[in-house]
């Protein structure tokens, strides 16, 4: 028989289990801590070269960084949460750093993204972003995501689509109207079913409206009051359009996709777990199976992808509820609208809402004074709920059937020290887990459902009165998932100086512009995270809070704070607004090559 290391840190080396039995968990604990400062010391001291690379004790392993945008948990390494804060710390850092200084930089810096000039009125928009001390002045990509396709077809083209837009139901114009006479241009609604440009944009908006006309020229813009996305994508014609684009030609407007009928499939590309599963795929089990492997999110925007993650096709009552989340048949025309948010299944231009925004006080909550759960309200919007509607998997009704079932356990990683291994989860029961961690409850009475699921809906669930939003900030946890489109709720939560939980698969305006983990903390759709994430925060719950996070819980809180009021203000929002009708204006213009700003 081999003889018994001499100490614990030896024996954990060749038999965890066995250190664990013969030292106890709270020894070889106290080793590993002081083996961790004690390296972060000599880091310090450059006695090992790290050259910046965050401290792992050599017995520590890494995890794996998946394309889909999920990490996977290797039970070898530490509580994953400690690399996904540090490296998008690193990666924020990196991102404000290498921003641009000088108009010149921006021209520069345009041109090596989009390999073209910026458009005229660049200039006037730059003094604007200066002036009003706007952060990442680079950061607007997802405006040329938007618009970009649109480049293959003819101006004269694009304005029969918005005309068709313009008369449909549910939604407003804005046209762009040069002065004359010696009168300024303006922008003014020209049809509207409710007037989203009321809001609380306007007033901020006349600063840059004389410019931003005089810059562009006529043009009429069509928006969806709807909450969630219109138009459908589709894959191949988005590729016909580019490379249509790239041989310098127009499509003819009456050109439409393949006839396939593949679904929401037919807007992936090809070999995409999404395009390659059956059109029929079964929708997942829930809850998640136990023995399912530990996931969480490293890129948020990748891991809303659903030609990525097919499941949520089956999640999300924007897609599930289109033929039983099969997605849209064959489809015509490209539309042209602008709309609050979409997914990556489709083609819309995303706008920025105004709706419902305010200006936030400061939180007057201190932290410890906070309850220490995670919140949510909400109504059952996301779906529309009826017997030939999968509305059980829907986000909010999955939602709510997790968070308030007190039978069954869940496997949930525990909060070690950054030096100890994370392991594998425990099975922790859900009758105390869910009432110690969570305040959670739907809001009045069931609504978007017929009359029989209606009922059904009372009977699963308890109901509550609605909460007063200033009470909400009064939580340190907040929680944010998606409803039936784009998040209304995410800016006040964010204005707090809690911790916001967010949960979604719309890209918003602000998406390339904050950073999760940083300012807010990611959930799957799918929430198989979330008891991990909580109990991260809160620690061991069942052991009076051991191992708990609640000073990085409280600096995430205040970062995501912070950002809102530095990030999120009127001034912002019409920042991104300006540069939207600048590109959307030189698009729409008959003579596109006069459009740009060369300096």
């Amino acid at each position: 028989m081999d003889p018994v290391p001499a100490n614990p840190l030896a024996l954990l080396e060749q038999d965890r289990d066995a250190a664990y039995r013969l030292y106890g968990e709270a020894a070889i604990d106290e080793v590993l801590d002081d083996l961790y400062n004690r390296k972060v010391e000599e880091k310090k001291k450059g006695l090992f070269g790290f050259k910046g690379q965050p401290v792992t004790p050599a017995h520590l392993e890494e995890h794996l960084y998946l394309p889909n945008g999920l990490l996977l948990v290797n039970p070898r390494g530490r509580h994953p949460i400690y690399d996904l804060v540090e490296k998008a710390e690193s990666h924020w850092k990196a991102k404000v750093d290498r921003q641009s200084r000088t108009l010149g930089q921006a021209v520069a810096e345009y041109r090596s993204r989009w390999n073209r000039y910026p458009p005229k009125g660049f200039d006037k928009w730059w003094a604007y972003v200066q002036k009003h001390k706007v952060p990442l002045p680079d950061e607007y990509d997802q405006i040329m995501r938007d618009l970009s396709p649109y480049f293959a077809y003819s101006p004269s083209d694009l304005r029969k689509l918005q005309q068709e837009q313009q008369a449909k139901e549910f939604t407003y114009t804005i046209a762009s109207i040069p002065g004359a006479d010696g009168k300024p241009g303006r922008l003014e609604i020209v049809s509207d079913d409710r007037s989203l440009w009321e809001d609380a944009v306007k007033e901020a908006q006349k600063e840059v409206e004389q410019a931003l006309v005089a810059a562009t020229g006529a043009w009429e813009a069509t928006f969806s009051i709807h909450d969630g996305p219109q138009d459908n994508w589709n894959w191949e014609f988005g590729e016909l359009m580019r490379e249509t684009i790239v041989a310098g030609q127009f499509l003819d407007l009456d050109t439409k996709p393949l006839k396939d009928d593949i679904g929401w499939a037919g807007g992936c590309p090809p070999n995409t777990p999404l395009r390659t599963s059956p059109l029929t795929i079964a929708p997942p089990s829930l809850p998640n199976p136990t023995s399912a492997p530990k996931h969480f999110i490293h890129d948020h925007r990748q891991s809303m992808s659903p030609c990525l993650h097919p499941s949520h096709t089956h999640h999300v009552g924007t897609l599930s509820s289109y033929r039983a989340g099969k997605g849209p048949g064959p489809q015509g025309r490209r539309q042209l609208v602008f709309s609050l948010c979409k997914t990556e299944l489709h083609g819309d231009i995303i706008m920025v809402p105004a709706e419902r925004w305010q200006e936030e006080p400061e939180d007057p909550t201190p932290w410890e004074e906070k309850d220490a759960r995670l919140l949510w309200r909400g109504s059952t919007t996301g779906t529309s709920m009826s017997p030939n509607t999968p509305w059980r998997t829907s986000q909010r009704i999955r939602l709510m059937s997790l968070l308030s079932n007190m039978n069954g356990t869940h496997p949930v990683l525990q909060p070690f020290s950054p030096a100890h291994a994370v392991g594998e989860p425990a099975l922790l029961e859900a009758a105390w887990l869910n009432p110690l961690l969570t305040d959670v409850s739907f809001t009045k009475a069931p609504i978007q459902c017929s009359e029989g699921v209606c009922e059904e809906l009372r009977e699963m669930f308890e109901w509550r009165s609605r909460m007063d939003p200033a009470d909400m900030w009064k939580y340190k946890y907040l929680l944010d998932v998606d409803g039936n489109g784009w998040s209304a709720r995410f800016h006040h939560l964010l204005s707090s100086s809690s911790v916001v939980l967010k949960s979604t698969v719309f890209p918003e305006w602000y998406t390339d512009r904050i950073q999760p983990w940083v300012h807010y903390v990611p959930v799957q759709v799918d929430l198989s995270d979330l008891y991990d994430i909580v109990t991260f925060f809160r620690g061991d719950v069942a052991r009076g809070g051991r191992g708990a996070h609640e000073e990085l819980a409280r600096k995430i809180g205040v970062q995501g704070a912070g950002w809102a009021r530095s990030s999120w203000r009127r001034e912002d929002m019409v920042a991104y607004t300006f540069r939207l009708f600048l590109e959307y204006g030189r698009l729409m213009n008959d003579d596109r090559g006069s459009m740009d700003f060369r300096p």
